[in-house]
């Protein structure tokens, strides 16, 4: 019989506890973890999301950059090409027309008279800022050739490379490139390359940097590395001139120049070709024509005393006319008369002398009493570069001075003479004395005998010795109205004697003595007698 009443065992109690525990512990699980996957892989697709688009923006960088590179390069290498045909229409004495040069987007396009035209690219975005690698050009002997970073750019065979055409075939223009990080030249079409510059140091390759139309003449087009290149107008009518004729002249007060001119026209003509001059009103000027059409002389006379001016030049014909307008400034002549001194050994003296205007020696002029064998020993040179002129001279082996006068004359016009070089070469094998005249004394040479005037002054002499002999000038003690020095100067002793100004005597006296030092021993060489009345 079931006793309904009785209590479960404690073992089946605790059975049935520890199952619903569980159960209880199992269901509650389900629910967190129905939470908690969808939460971590929410979480774990939000990091895999970040990093792709990290990798996405750094090769979308990358890829710019490389994009820009790019670009750069053809930049580049399309304006070297572009330079390159500009030479060569150049080498082909092409010209452009006026007005023909005309502005795009991103340069500039040239025509030339022939219809070629010639895009120049300067870029983009300009070149303002940032380092670029310079390319430009250089003429030299005759020809163009490619310069980079200021370098000649030389081919495999160490030799420069010809910019524009080559015998009359287009050169080839170099060609850059990009790899491995730096940038790279090639001088063969792309055969092989030399390395330039890292991209870290430098953001490209600049050719053209501006150009220039200020000169109605020419078009002048600035490359990056400040060289130029210069491409000439076609002008039908032009005036040339003859010989060192610029726009701007040199000219002293007073003097008279002239000039022969020519006009040049394209093609023949029937018609006269008038040529007219103008002036400021300060300056006189006439044009003499002669027996050739288009030939004659312009003559031109400055003020005196100088003033800056012009004249203008005009010429027509055919309905077409010409215009050349002339400046003329003082010519600064160092000297208008020098005396210059020469040792008595075959030597080359550099005399300071630089006029703002070419010149040329007219003439060298000998005394008449010298012999044969006394005449031709000096040539004078002109070097503009330094600033001087070259005395270039023989020895001397006479036992006398030897004498010359040196005429200077502008090149513009020989007849006009500027400096007189009076020339005294010194003797090694006498000894010799000049008194330098003009300043009141006077100098008997045979007597050694030197009159100062009442009022006192100053007296030079020049004196030549034998070879290596050390002299000196010196004055009594107690003759405190003299003062003597003695300098060397090519080959002279440049002797000067300061006479102070006689008192309330009526005259006085005294000498100045020559000394010479022979072994250590000081000996007296010469007096000369000082006389003041």
């Amino acid at each position: 019989m079931k006793n309904i009443g009785a209590k479960p065992h404690p073992f089946v109690l605790s059975g049935i506890k520890s199952i619903f525990v569980k159960f209880t512990f199992y269901k509650r699980m389900r629910r967190l973890f129905k939470v908690a996957v969808p939460f971590v892989l929410a979480v774990a697709l939000s990091a895999l999301s970040g990093c792709t688009g990290m990798v996405e923006d750094e090769l979308d960088t990358t890829h710019r950059k490389l994009a820009e590179l790019q670009q750069k390069v053809q930049e580049a290498n399309r304006m070297m090409a572009d330079l390159n045909s500009v030479l060569s229409a150049l080498d082909n004495s092409k010209t452009i027309l006026p007005g023909s040069f005309v502005p795009t987007d991103d340069g500039y396009d040239l025509t030339f008279r022939d219809g070629q035209t010639i895009h120049i690219h300067f870029g983009v975005d300009g070149r303002d800022g940032q380092a670029f690698i310079p390319v430009g050009v250089q003429y030299e002997d005759g020809y163009y050739y490619w310069q980079v970073n200021g370098d000649w750019l030389l081919d495999a065979d160490g030799n420069m490379v010809r910019a524009g055409a080559v015998d009359g075939v287009d050169g080839i223009a170099p060609q850059v490139k990009v790899e491995d990080g730096y940038w790279w030249i090639s001088t063969d079409g792309g055969e092989t390359f030399e390395q330039l510059a890292s991209c870290e140091d430098m953001d490209g390759v600049g050719v053209f940097s501006s150009v220039d139309t200020s000169d109605p003449t020419k078009l002048v087009l600035v490359l990056w590395d400040g060289s130029t290149v210069e491409v000439p107008y076609y002008i039908p009518l032009k005036i040339a001139f003859e010989g060192p004729v610029l726009d701007t002249l040199s000219i002293s007060p007073g003097e008279t120049l002239s000039f022969p001119y020519e006009i040049v026209m394209e093609g023949e003509t029937d018609q006269k070709i008038v040529v007219t001059s103008g002036t400021d009103g300060v300056y006189f000027s006439r044009v003499v024509e002669g027996d050739e059409p288009g030939k004659g002389v312009v003559t031109v006379q400055a003020p005196d005393p100088f003033v800056e001016g012009y004249i203008v030049l005009s010429a027509w014909c055919e309905g077409y006319s010409a215009v050349k307008m002339i400046s003329f400034l003082e010519r600064e002549i160092p000297a208008e008369n020098m005396t210059v001194r020469l040792a008595a050994g075959a030597d080359t003296l550099a005399v300071p002398y630089a006029p703002n205007f070419e010149y040329e020696v007219l003439k060298i002029e000998y005394p008449e009493s010298e012999d044969e064998s006394d005449r031709d020993w000096l040539t004078v040179v002109p070097d503009p570069d330094s600033g001087t002129a070259l005395f270039i001279h023989k020895a001397n082996e006479s036992k006398k001075v030897r004498t010359c006068t040196v005429t200077v004359t502008p090149k513009d016009n020989p007849a006009y003479v500027i400096t007189t070089f009076e020339v005294k070469q010194a003797t090694d094998k006498t000894i010799t004395f000049e008194f330098e005249e003009g300043s009141g004394f006077s100098f008997d040479p045979e007597t050694l005998t030197l009159t100062a005037p009442a009022e006192g002054g100053d007296a030079v002499i020049w004196m030549t010795s034998l070879p290596d002999l050390p002299l000196d000038l010196s004055a009594p003690v107690g003759q405190d109205w003299t003062t003597v020095t003695m300098t060397p100067e090519n080959g002279f002793w440049k002797l000067g004697i300061h006479v102070s100004a006689l008192g309330s005597e009526e005259q006085r006296s005294g000498i100045v003595t020559i000394m010479t030092e022979i072994y250590g021993i000081h000996l007296k060489y010469d007096d000369i007698k000082i006389i003041q009345k």
